[in-house]
């Protein structure tokens, strides 16, 4: 049975890495993860819009998640500032119940839509590990990476409660998948 994710492409998709978008739905499709577009959504901010204006990009967030919350699923990204941001604004929105009542105001007057918070965010290299597997990753490498890669987590990557299983002050799964991948 597939995995079935709404899919946020994010913004390393659309600017620094476009190859990301071309590679991404086949990529899915072997690993038996079943993308489904999440029309409409927004860029997530990246944090700068935050920095000029917090309650908009909560609530253009707040959007995004309740475009995802109306299909009946969970976002899947391959961007880890995508990732990062969203988990970040629905923890916020999730907390903060007087925050989360504005925003559905908002989102309700603009929209027509509503977030209760039963979304959550994925990013695609934890969805790997914990969800589907190193061995049916391994399984289906083709062409087998004989670099030597170091993985960079970043600071949107690892989250309390935004980075899957993996262990937030000391992560490893990008070292696991590399491994994987040959």
């Amino acid at each position: 049975m597939a995995l079935k994710y709404a899919y946020h492409p994010g913004n390393v998709a659309h600017s620094s890495a476009p190859e990301v978008a071309d590679t991404m739905p086949p990529a899915a499709r072997s690993l038996g993860i079943e993308l489904i577009p999440l029309d409409g959504a927004t860029s997530c901010g990246a944090g700068i819009i935050r920095q000029a204006n917090d309650v908009l990009q909560v609530t253009l967030n707040a959007r995004t998640l309740a475009l995802a919350e109306s299909k009946g699923l969970d976002i899947i990204t391959p961007c880890a500032a995508t990732a990062g941001n969203l988990h970040e604004d629905l923890t916020r929105l999730r907390d903060d119940p007087l925050l989360l009542a504005k925003t559905n105001d908002v989102l309700g007057r603009t929209s027509g839509l509503t977030l209760e918070g039963t979304v959550n965010v994925h990013h695609l290299l934890h969805v790997m590990v914990d969800e589907i597997g190193l061995d049916k990753v391994e399984a289906n490498v083709r062409n087998p990476m004989r670099s030597r890669i170091a993985g960079y987590y970043g600071p949107n990557m690892q989250q309390e409660g935004a980075c899957g299983d993996d262990d937030v002050y000391d992560p490893n799964y990008f070292e696991q998948l590399i491994e994987a991948l040959g």
